[in-house]
């Protein structure tokens, strides 16, 4: 009986062995898959960093501000090129008062074009030139010696061509009139200008008579005498158109 009481205590004994440590593995098991699966810590945001810049006191001006905001205006300032490049920027010494300044040219005086307008140029060239030549006015009584004969070849020559080609719109409208032209022509029989001193009132007449002048050139040149005499001359005469299609001059 008391062997079979031994027995049964040992078994008890063992079972209770076995219990305890089934819990304390079970303990272990836990507090091991605590430790491994604790989830990461977030580190907190970072906090912002709060700047109070004192007021200026009252009294005070703005060149009179904290030493604060001085500190940092000059932190928060962005560098200069000469502070980037590790170079002083450079410094000019500004005039003295009262010290004198040196221009070049005439103080006062007044600018001019050194060169004027062309239009301006070329009428006073072409007065200068005109002044210089020496320039015979011929009318119908300029009828003796070398130049009479002139006048006279270029008066045919005039008329012929004229009533050989008579102006086709003064036909057809059956227009008349006369007109007073200036043709000035140079040593060489060339034709320089053609001006109307006196309008006929009608602007096909007198666009006709100048044409028909500009197409019968070229004129024959100067003769020697006359030549020697004139370098260019100016021939004044009187254009008239008739009803009857016919061209004359004088």
């Amino acid at each position: 009986m008391n062997q079979w009481a031994l027995d049964q205590n040992a078994i008890a004994s063992d079972k209770r062995f076995i219990a305890a440590l089934i819990i304390a593995l079970l303990v272990h098991a836990a507090l091991l898959m605590v430790v491994f699966n604790r989830p990461t810590p977030i580190p907190p945001p970072p906090r912002p960093i709060e700047l109070t810049l004192d007021a200026p006191l009252a009294g005070q001006t703005d060149d009179a501000s904290p030493v604060a905001s001085q500190t940092l205006s000059k932190q928060l300032a962005p560098p200069t090129l000469a502070s980037a490049q590790g170079d002083p920027a450079p410094t000019h010494a500004l005039p003295k008062a009262g010290a004198g300044i040196t221009t070049t040219g005439n103080v006062g005086a007044t600018d001019t074009p050194e060169n004027p307008s062309a239009p301006d140029t070329f009428t006073r060239l072409n007065d200068a030139v005109s002044q210089s030549l020496k320039t015979g006015y011929m009318t119908s009584k300029s009828q003796d010696g070398p130049i009479g004969a002139y006048l006279s070849s270029w008066k045919r020559q005039v008329e012929q061509y004229g009533n050989l080609h008579y102006p086709p719109d003064l036909a057809q409208q059956a227009l008349s009139g006369q007109l007073i032209l200036d043709v000035t022509i140079d040593k060489q029989g060339h034709i320089l200008n053609i001006a109307i001193r006196h309008t006929s009132g009608n602007p096909i007449i007198d666009a006709a008579a100048r044409r028909l002048v500009q197409l019968a050139s070229p004129y024959a040149p100067f003769p020697k005498a006359m030549a020697a005499q004139f370098d260019q001359i100016v021939i004044t005469r009187t254009w008239a158109f008739s009803s009857g299609n016919e061209l004359s001059t004088h």
